[in-house]
């Protein structure tokens, strides 16, 4: 018999809305983050898997490690819109977590939804990283949570910038 629980807990929902065009906001993203090469980090060793992971860092250590188009649903209706979903993270970071609470694994990589609020308008949302992982109650848990607001906050402001 299996014994389930229950627990509720606080999280932070970041919003985001910057003054950009779609798709120079992707394009900055995209460009300022690492992106995942699955046939290398497969190919690395234990002695390079490090050095690997770090060939692949952006802005701030983060990778893209994939993203989903959700706005391609819309066309069902015919109305498709420009929303896509991210994965954002880094193996090396979500070690420092997971090595001291398994259960960060659970929001690792982070979450990153992207979308078009207008033209000329881009919402992005997420959950708060220290709050998702300050949940745990754990003090190395929670202090790359907090690092990593700063990280992907930094990221995001980047892409809006026009000097990104």
């Amino acid at each position: 018999m299996s014994n389930f629980t229950s627990n509720k807990i606080s999280i932070n929902h970041i919003s985001a809305t910057f003054n950009i065009n779609f798709e120079d906001f992707i394009s900055g993203v995209e460009r300022l983050a690492g992106h995942v090469n699955a046939d290398e980090v497969l190919k690395a060793s234990p002695s390079t898997f490090k050095q690997t992971i770090k060939s692949m860092e952006g802005e701030g250590g983060l990778i893209i490690f994939g993203k989903l188009d959700h706005g391609v649903l819309f066309g069902m209706d015919g109305t498709p819109k420009k929303a896509l979903r991210y994965y954002i993270g880094n193996p090396l970071i979500a070690y420092t977590m997971t090595k001291h609470d398994i259960r960060a694994a659970l929001y690792a990589p982070l979450i990153v939804l992207i979308f078009e609020q207008g033209p000329g308008t881009v919402t992005v949302e997420y959950d708060q990283p220290s709050t998702l992982f300050g949940q745990f109650g754990v003090e190395p848990v929670t202090s790359v949570g907090l690092d990593l607001d700063a990280k992907l906050e930094a990221l995001l402001s980047k892409a809006a910038s026009t000097e990104n």
